[in-house]
């Protein structure tokens, strides 16, 4: 049985964890950067940027329209869609340009990528039923679905940070002609419309928090950037601006929205803060630039491993110790032996502190053998249902390591005082996890 980290502290698996993140030197949660398109070259091009403008740099180089850049959620890949093969189709990058792969491939339109949060799907729209629809397929382009499924124009999908919801545009025959916001469930059911206004609401964009949804408007007589409750409640104008402004992203936090705007007289990209203070433009050149998305690269806990590399992600795990080789790293995984025994409970975690304390802690190497083979017994109890039984066993065998006197006790298997308390306390936790 493979040595779990948490579990050899010689207070408890709490005590241990704050330690372990008080000591862990924490990095970059983010290396964030915008996609957008540009028509600086003469034609759609993909570039990102750093946040604040710099280093804006070109990633595709076609002679004909790429558009509508997405970033993956671990800031690893791009998906977009480019007119190279005569009609627009749904392509992905690695974040540096490399390895363009075509995702789509059929007569019709199918353009305005958006991924998952896990990564693993790609919601788009396509015109293939003869209208424009909202579809799901894998990140690799298999199984391609028709979610939205009617007779409307729908496009413009995002998912919620939980991956339950999209949201998205659609006109639906309005006697005013109007597109509005609508939100569905991720396998298309519940499709419930959020926005009701005299003008046109378009792309809609989930917050970090899946609080939130920022949208475009244009019910003041000209398109703002909005943001509402994600149940359609509280529709705020954050732009506020006789310009036109449109296509909000949120930045990985959500603290700040990137979004187009024309009141420099031409399209460009700008910034603001998420309550629609401090705007500020970023890019700056005489054709447009527009669809931005930011994200990035992105390590969200801060143990130098990438979320998309990070087998716990929300979990500091630097060494990504994987016991069960399951994907799920020990440091989140509640049973990382996959013995169907929570770690909490499972008396393994106290067997492997016994298997790496020195032979010179123990009695005599027998007393060392006979605690692993108890705490075996004990785990094939628990097993069987018996767990008033293993708790009775534990008690039994706590009696081993009940005290550290200035004498060696005779009746203690292990002689070391820390390393007592060590498997003292483990012991305590299980007694008391299977108790209750």
């Amino acid at each position: 049985m493979k040595l779990r980290p948490a579990y050899t502290n010689a207070f408890s698996i709490g005590s241990f964890l704050a330690l372990w993140l008080c000591a862990l030197p924490l990095v970059a949660a983010a290396q964030e950067k915008i996609a957008f398109r540009s028509e600086r070259d003469g034609n759609g091009e993909i570039y990102v940027m750093d946040p604040d403008g710099s280093n804006q740099t070109r990633l595709t180089n076609n002679l004909v329209d790429d558009a509508f850049p997405s970033f993956s959620p671990d800031g690893s890949r791009i998906a977009f869609r480019s007119d190279g093969d005569g009609n627009s189709e749904i392509y992905v990058m690695n974040a540096d340009g490399t390895n363009q792969t075509r995702l789509t491939n059929n007569p019709a339109f199918d353009g305005s990528p958006a991924f998952s949060p896990d990564g693993r799907k790609i919601a788009f729209a396509s015109e293939r039923d003869g209208n424009r629809q909202i579809y799901v397929m894998n990140a690799d382009g298999s199984n391609q679905i028709n979610l939205s499924n009617n007779l409307a124009f729908d496009d413009s999908p995002s998912f919620s940070p939980d991956g339950s919801r999209i949201a998205f545009r659609s006109f639906r025959g309005d006697p005013s002609g109007n597109e509005e916001i609508y939100v569905m469930n991720a396998d298309g059911s519940n499709q419930t419309r959020l926005t009701n206004s005299v003008g046109l609401d378009l792309d809609p964009v989930f917050s970090p928090d899946g609080r939130r949804i920022a949208f475009t408007s244009q019910r003041d007589g000209n398109l703002e950037i909005y943001v509402m409750n994600a149940d359609g409640s509280n529709q705020i104008n954050l732009s506020n601006n006789l310009a036109f402004d449109a296509q909000p992203s949120f930045n990985p936090d959500g603290s700040r929205i990137a979004f187009i705007s024309d009141r420099a007289l031409d399209v460009e990209i700008y910034v603001m803060n998420a309550d629609g203070s401090n705007p500020t433009n970023l890019t700056n050149n005489p054709r447009i630039d527009n669809q931005p998305s930011w994200g990035g690269l992105r390590d969200a806990d801060g143990d130098g491993i990438l979320d998309g590399a990070d087998d716990c992600p929300s979990t500091p795990n630097p060494d990504q110790a994987d016991s069960d080789n399951d994907g799920q790293g020990d440091a989140c995984d509640a049973d990382d032996d996959n013995d169907g025994i929570p770690d909490d409970s499972d008396p393994g975690t106290v067997a492997d502190v016994i298997i790496t304390l020195p032979d010179t802690h123990f009695h005599s190497l027998g007393n060392k053998n006979a605690f692993l083979s108890r705490l075996a017994e004990i785990e094939q109890l628990i097993l069987a249902g018996h767990r008033d039984q293993a708790v009775q066993e534990l008690r039994n065998l706590r009696r081993r390591v009940d005290g550290c006197g200035a004498a060696a006790d005779n009746n203690d298997w292990i002689t070391d005082c820390a390393s007592q308390l060590q498997v003292r306390t483990l012991i305590d936790m299980l007694i008391a996890n299977l108790s209750s």
